[in-house]
């Protein structure tokens, strides 16, 4: 048994994410550079969508926080369930880094490793 989680660049609909046992840590989007949506969670794919054609908005993202990722992982760890993370490519976004990275030195801090 494992826990699959992704960031929203895997395009799967929360709804659909839920009932699969999928975990979704939210990339950030931006229309104006001042506010700031979490993909799926405060913004749907349908209103994404139709903010880009009706006004004619440009989107800008940014990478989930670290406490999205600590949120999202932190269940699995403290029941020792595997993890098998997948994000957007270190091409596009920082997303991946804190997963691979990060995760584990912050784990060790927070538990005493």
């Amino acid at each position: 048994m494992f826990k699959l989680i992704s960031d929203t660049s895997c395009d799967w609909i929360k709804e659909y994410a839920e009932e699969h046992n999928v975990t979704l840590v939210p990339l950030y989007t931006t229309f104006d550079g001042q506010t700031y949506y979490k993909e799926q969670f405060e913004i749907s794919y349908d209103e994404f969508y139709r903010k880009m054609t009706d006004e004619n908005a440009f989107p800008k993202s940014s990478l989930p926080s670290i406490q999205d990722y600590v949120d999202a992982f932190m269940p699995s760890v403290e029941a020792g369930v595997p993890i098998i993370c997948c994000c957007i490519t270190t091409y596009f976004s920082g997303s991946y880094s804190f997963p691979t990275r990060r995760f584990s030195d912050f784990y060790c801090r927070l538990s005493g490793c």
